[in-house]
This record gives C-alpha cells, structure tokens and sequence, in this order.
C-alpha cells in the first residue's frame, strides 16, 4: 500500500531534523522509517546514476571509452564512491595525469584509496587494482 503525504513528509522530517555532522553510515537509517521504495524503481534510480556518471567520465578522461570494461568498472567505483574530478586532492591528480599520458600502472595505482588508517579498505583496493588490470 501506498504511504500517505501525511507519513511521507513526518518521516523526511525526522530524517532532516537529524544533527548536522556526524557521518551516517546507511546501517544507521534503517530502522528510522518503514518506508519502503519498489525494487524496480530503485533499479531504475540505480541505472540513470550509473548512466549519468558514465557520461561524466566519458567527459572528465577522454580516453575513457577506450579502456577495458574492467578498467572502466575499476574507475566507475572510484569515481561513484569518492568523486573522481575532485582534482585538488593529490590522487585524483595522479589519476587524471596516468590517464592523459596512458600510464595503466600508475592509473591503476591511483584508484586505490589510501588503507593504511582504515585496514578495511584492502580488500577493495585489491579489487579495483584487479579490475584495472584486467
């Protein structure tokens, strides 16, 4: 059954009435609302995200289309999980220079994050250097 505007907007109230700061992880919203989005339109949301990020990187590293499905994979992660044109930050730097000169090694290398401070990191940095090497 569809929720009422009445539960909608008491639930979305709840929700950006939380204190400004902490970082919530997605865990922490599970038990706030029971308001449930249908499968199929998640996937929906999911798919025009991914296609919107695809053309961002299509525009943001011209080579983009010309590497492997892998690779792409590998910089689609980054790029959705950490904003890869942030290109102030030293490592998206890196990035964006390995992709203009071609330098599949120190590109592959600039997609991994930085594990030594968060140890749960090392299992996906193994797999998006897997996948850009691929």
């Amino acid at each position: 059954m569809l929720a009422s505007n009445e539960k909608i907007n008491t639930d979305s109230s709840k929700l950006t009435n939380l204190p400004y700061g902490p970082n919530y992880t997605a865990d922490f919203y599970k038990d706030k609302t029971d308001l449930k989005l249908p499968p199929e339109y998640c996937k929906k949301l999911l798919d025009h995200d991914l296609a919107v990020r695809e053309k961002e990187l299509s525009r943001g590293f011209p080579n983009y289309n010309r590497m492997s499905p892998d690779m792409q994979r590998a910089l689609m992660d980054v790029h959705y999980q950490s904003n890869a044109f942030n290109k102030k930050r030293p490592q998206i730097r890196k990035l964006h220079d390995a992709a203009r000169q071609f330098d599949k090694e120190n590109f592959c290398k600039a997609l991994m994050r930085d594990d030594s401070k968060r140890p749960d990191l090392k299992p996906r940095n193994e797999w998006v250097y897997e996948q850009c090497q691929n």
